[in-house]
């Protein structure tokens, strides 16, 4: 773990360094193929989610971009322009949103998702893109593998690929804390933090020298509680912005993927051979969950406080929470369908 502290050593601002800026002119002669549209795309891989008002997302293989407008009982597939595995997705609003993913290709919706473009891909470049996060209709950023950081301020028209010095780790996970803090969590425990939306980062002290596969974050009574989690079940709490870590007792030691919180406080996680985990609020102790899968699961919505929209490779499952006190309860999973 040199390298690990390496990074650790460097100075308390880590300069970004601009590479090049990339212009999306051409990319409409993009070698791309289209997805092609699949009455099974909903089960399938599907790698990550996210809410768009009341509009479910799902990105994954073969370009795959689905979304529910009904909680998940029924999928669409919308219109994309890939055959790429798509890794990452992020909305802005109810209209704008991007998708990121393989051969370093971002795309963009302005329709509520129903039709996607090509706004930039590279796959000289050999860094796919992992997480998107954008902070308003013009700036965001995309982060990838080797230190693959990625600006625009056009709403991905164009972008600046940068560096954070020292740090070539794959970074799997971008998060906004607050107003202006931003966080990456990545391989080797490689945690950076950004006070100004991502014009200065911070490398942090880490708990753990495995990787972080993902990280998530609720607002508290004083502030922000930071969930990190990845490698052999492990997984972190801080209550100070990432400046200090409490390991979290997950009581598993297959890799988490992926979480989220319920609308009554309870946190989620889940991974592996479908693994899926309840901790109460105000409890410390998770207790794993019967599901009658054992696929590595990836990523979870929380449509209300007793049922969740899980994804996988298995595709989309909706999955109903036991009362937490009687966790011998059946947890029922819905068969879906596709429009």
């Amino acid at each position: 773990m040199k390298r690990l502290k390496k990074i650790m050593g460097c100075l308390p601002k880590c300069a970004l360094l601009l590479l090049i800026t990339h212009s999306s002119a051409s990319y409409s002669d993009s070698n791309q193929t289209p997805s092609t549209l699949a009455v099974k795309a909903h089960q399938s891989l599907l790698v990550n989610s996210k809410m768009a008002g009341d509009r479910i997302f799902s990105v994954g293989g073969r370009g795959h971009i689905l979304y529910s407008d009904n909680q998940g009982d029924s999928w669409t597939q919308a219109n994309s322009p890939t055959q790429m595995l798509l890794t990452a997705i992020d909305f802005i609003d109810d209209k704008n949103g991007w998708a990121v993913g393989h051969d370093s290709v971002i795309l963009g919706t302005n329709d509520a998702g129903e039709n996607w473009t090509i706004l930039f891909e590279d796959a000289k470049l050999e860094k796919p893109l992992l997480d998107v996060l954008f902070f308003d209709p013009k700036k965001g950023l995309a982060i990838g593998a080797y230190g693959l950081i990625m600006r625009t301020e056009d709403g991905g028209q164009t972008w600046q690929e940068f560096t954070i010095n020292n740090i070539d780790w794959h970074f799997n996970s971008i998060m906004r804390v607050g107003d202006n803090h931003v966080f990456i969590a990545g391989e080797a425990g490689t945690l950076i933090r950004s006070p100004d939306l991502g014009a200065t980062w911070t490398p942090l002290e880490s708990p753990y020298e495995g990787s972080f596969f993902g990280a998530m974050q609720r607002s508290t009574e004083t502030g922000h509680q930071l969930i990190i989690y990845g490698l052999q079940g492990h997984a972190f709490s801080s209550i100070d912005m990432g400046d200090q870590w409490t390991e979290v007792d997950t009581g598993v030691t297959t890799n988490i993927l992926g979480g989220t919180f319920t609308a009554l406080g309870d946190t989620i996680l889940l991974g592996a051979g479908g693994t899926v985990l309840q901790q109460s609020k105000g409890t410390t102790e998770f207790k794993r969950l019967p599901y009658r899968g054992f696929e590595n699961l990836t990523s979870t919505i929380a449509i209300s406080a007793s049922e969740l929209v899980v994804f996988g490779m298995r595709g989309a499952s909706k999955l109903s929470l036991p009362d937490p006190s009687n966790i011998t309860s059946a947890v029922s999973l819905s068969d879906v369908s596709t429009n």
